[in-house]
């Protein structure tokens, strides 16, 4: 009797099993989807955490349920952020968000600082968001494209009407920047290149011709005017040697002097209308001539020219010709061809060895003008009709042959 009342019980229990609903609940609920949430630090609206699948379409763990398919926008996740579009994190692209632009990196997170796509970099501040213009970086000037906030690097570029020279790691230049070969450009302070402009440098002038480059060794002609820089592209001042022994003169300001006189020190010099100093000769100046010792300055006074003679210099320089002067209280006659007369006569007058003004004939030699004289073929006055075996002459008063020009025979007087 007791067994059959356990096979009863039995066989009611499963006929029960058969009788329950397809659809009945399930005794555990699922877990909700969770809700958005506002993040603190940027005001963005972070959507929930996606799926995480598992390698054969199921999850080894209870998954957090899918967003929905509208969910899209930034998403923080230990401490980083991501981008959702559709419940899809977005990897390796730009984000438009906004007005702003962001890159989200191979991982999907979102790219502050400086970062590189493509081997171009760019620059993204804390929140992420794309920067183009100006910017300072570590101490130094950068330039990201307006358009597409590429880095401007290794190169020259037109920015605002102004050209900038950056370094391959996208530094601005400042300063002199050397383009090899010897050549160089010159960028001011604000980073502008300059192009046609003097530029002063230490204790230096240099000069940036119209296409930026420094015009070094050799002489150019500049605003009309003509400069000499050396190899180091600096202006030369005063004498500057060229060749040996040829020297230019270059102003204070750098103008090279031409067709001009120059003072230097206590000494006059005078350069030629090729800019090259005259020196160790006689040189007609403005209708007159002048005297130039071996060094280039300008002779004064008695110059020696060899032989016992001399020539004399006024204090302009100029030469003396024709004329008589005063020196140290005696007088002495500078001949047509500028050499100091000695031991003849002038006109009436007589002059010494040394060129000095001794007396008139008459009071040289105590003989009046109407004595009588006889000239040679040379042109020499004798006292006596045979001096010297002289065999033509010619008679006339001593006041007719000094009149004449004829100089005094030595033997006779």
């Amino acid at each position: 009797m007791k067994r059959r009342m356990i096979c009863l019980l039995l066989a009611l229990t499963a006929l029960a099993g058969l009788l329950v609903p397809a659809y009945a609940a399930p005794e555990t609920e699922p877990a909700a989807i969770p809700e958005q949430s506002t993040d603190p630090d940027t005001d963005v609206l972070a959507p929930a955490d996606p799926p995480v699948p598992g390698t054969d379409g199921e999850t080894e763990t209870e998954p957090s349920p899918l967003p929905s398919p509208q969910t899209s926008g930034w998403k923080k996740e230990g401490g980083k952020w991501y981008w959702y579009a559709d419940g899809v994190k977005l990897t390796s692209q730009w984000i438009t968000d906004g007005d702003g632009t962001y890159y989200v990196d191979g991982a999907g997170a979102m790219c502050t600082g400086w970062f590189t796509v493509d081997g171009v970099y760019y620059y993204a501040n804390k929140s992420g968001l794309r920067q183009t213009g100006w910017l300072k970086s570590g101490g130094s000037w950068y330039y990201l494209d307006p358009a597409t906030g590429a880095m401007a690097a290794d190169g020259t570029f037109a920015i605002g009407g102004k050209e900038y020279m950056f370094t391959a790691s996208g530094a601005m230049r400042t300063g002199w920047i050397s383009l090899g070969g010897g050549d160089y450009r010159y960028a001011d302070p604000s980073g502008a290149l300059v192009n046609g402009q003097w530029v002063k440098s230490g204790k230096s002038w240099y000069y940036m011709q119209p296409d930026g480059l420094m015009t070094r060794d050799g002489v150019f002609t500049i605003g009309g005017k003509d400069y000499l820089f050396d190899a180091s592209g600096a202006m030369r001042t005063g004498w500057i040697g060229v060749d040996i022994d040829d020297y230019f003169y270059a102003d204070a300001s750098g103008v090279l002097i031409r067709d001009q006189w120059v003072k230097s020190g206590k000494s006059w010099y005078y350069m030629r209308p090729d800019g090259l100093m005259v020196k160790d000769g006689t040189f007609a100046i403005g209708g007159k001539d002048y005297m130039f010792s071996a060094s280039g300055a300008l002779r004064t006074g008695w110059i020696g020219v060899g032989g016992g003679d001399y020539r004399y210099a006024d204090g302009s320089g100029a030469l003396i010709s024709e004329q008589w002067i005063k020196s140290g209280g005696r007088s002495y006659y500078l001949k047509s061809d500028g050499l100091m007369a000695r031991n003849e006569a002038v006109g009436k007058y007589w002059v010494d060895g040394s060129g000095a003004w001794t007396a008139t004939w008459s009071d040289a030699y105590g003989m009046y003008d109407n004595t009588t004289v006889y000239v040679s073929r040379n042109g020499k006055i004798h006292l006596y009709s045979d001096c010297s075996g002289m065999k033509t002459y010619v008679t006339m008063t001593l006041a007719q042959a000094v009149s004449r020009g004829y100089v005094a025979c030595q033997k006779c007087f």
